[in-house]
């Protein structure tokens, strides 16, 4: 937006209208607008911004800022509950088709780093399960930034992928695009089809370790048989495979 100052709803379709015109008149060679931070962070109701957002072909919306410093007190965490993307609910409850991906480090309010991406990460990576999709928000309008520089180095210790937003939209869909279904059981075979989104890079099926039947004791894929490593998750133990789509046979036994 052009200044920090309110707007209505009325208003809000012809500032995104004329912004997005001018910014594919100056950069012609780039795709379609798909993720969105405004510069100043004005959400002045419930759900227009994201509404306007959909209208324009903008799903993916990186707006909650970790802000200001003095309610942050430099305290790394979830502003919604869950370090994930999560899809827009307008007033009625119903689903708007846009994601919010909460901005939960910045340069620009108090947090110290590495000391901020570091707890973000090894709580995601360690027994906690804090899993997350983290968005940092780090100027670099410089070409100097000790903030960047502390916050790459800290994911390239974990061995941590640094990604752009369209990157994280692209997952974010295709995580949310896939989906198990026609389930089946018999005699100790559980019987899924997996379905893969399209642009779920690196997706992982779990599967329950134990059961009344007794453990896992192979996987199958159309006849073939899947490979699994084992992991204790927030308690549970799961077999971890790679998410191909296909109809996969589950067979437990003592």
């Amino acid at each position: 937006m052009l200044t920090c100052a309110e707007w209505v709803p009325s208003q809000l379709d012809s500032i995104y209208t004329t912004q997005i015109a001018a910014f594919t008149a100056k950069y012609t060679s780039v795709p379609p607008l798909a993720t969105h931070r405004m510069h100043c962070v004005s959400w002045d109701d419930w759900a227009t911004q994201p509404k306007v957002e959909l209208a324009h072909g903008i799903r993916f919306d990186t707006n909650y800022y970790y802000y200001p410093a003095a309610w942050m007190a430099n305290k790394p965490g979830f502003m919604t509950g869950s370090g994930f993307p999560m899809r827009f609910a307008d007033l009625d409850g119903s689903m708007i088709d846009v994601y919010q991906a909460n901005t939960e480090m910045t340069d620009e309010s108090g947090q110290a780093y590495p000391a901020t991406s570091n707890a973000l990460l090894d709580n995601a990576l360690g027994p906690q399960g804090y899993y997350g999709l983290f968005v940092a928000n780090i100027h670099t309008d410089q070409a100097n930034s000790a903030d960047s520089d502390n916050l790459v180095a800290s994911a390239q210790a974990r061995n941590v992928p640094i990604i752009s937003a369209k990157q994280a939209y692209d997952w974010t869909d295709g995580r949310s695009n896939s989906r198990f279904r026609q389930f089946g059981w018999n005699n100790g075979t559980l019987t899924f089809t997996l379905d893969a989104g399209a642009g779920a890079n690196g997706l992982q099926g779990m599967l329950p370790l134990q059961t009344a039947a007794g453990s896992l004791t192979s996987l199958t894929r159309g006849g073939s048989n899947v490979t699994f490593t084992t992991a204790t998750l927030k308690g549970v133990q799961y077999a971890l495979f790679t998410g191909t789509a296909g109809s996969y046979s589950a067979h437990y036994g003592p």
